[in-house]
């Protein structure tokens, strides 16, 4: 069985167990309430959020014009083809960029929800944070296997 097929299997059978257990489960909806401590719990981690966001989006934009002032100084001095780097640099900053747009987005709703006391911003809100957090966690389990192979390459 090779990877591909593996992660199909495993996905299609979570997606069965989630959706059967989600049809035997039969509770009434419940109204969350946040208290004010809670809120201003929200309140600083999202003022944290979009501080961390902003330097997100700082380091994507340097990233890219790095690597475009990078591309252009290999290229003026014949060291060879400097298309793959601007390539390789585009695709990084848009990788930091998504992240920090979506911790950015949550900070935004967060303030939103805790201000209206709508549970619809709130929502909104947690769903940023679970792409972010789950969008890193990929990347590092990405990365940790490029570690992985790079040092059973080298025979480490």
């Amino acid at each position: 069985m090779n990877f591909g097929t593996f992660a199909t299997d495993l996905r299609n059978n979570l997606y069965k167990n989630t959706m059967e257990n989600s049809e035997t489960i039969d509770t009434p909806q419940t109204d969350i309430r946040i208290d004010l401590v809670a809120a201003q719990y929200l309140s600083t981690a999202a003022g944290w959020a979009r501080f961390l966001a902003i330097l997100g989006f700082i380091a994507s934009a340097a990233i890219v014009i790095g690597g475009m002032v990078a591309a252009i100084a290999f290229s003026d001095y014949g060291r060879g083809s400097s298309g793959p780097l601007l390539v390789f640099m585009l695709i990084y900053g848009s990788l930091m960029f998504l992240p920090a747009l979506w911790l950015f987005n949550f900070a935004q709703k967060s303030r939103m929800a805790i201000d209206s006391n709508d549970s619809e911003d709130l929502k909104s809100a947690l769903k940023n944070l679970k792409n972010f957090f789950l969008f890193q966690g990929i990347m590092i389990i990405v990365t940790l296997s490029v570690y992985l192979v790079i040092i059973m390459a080298v025979g480490l």
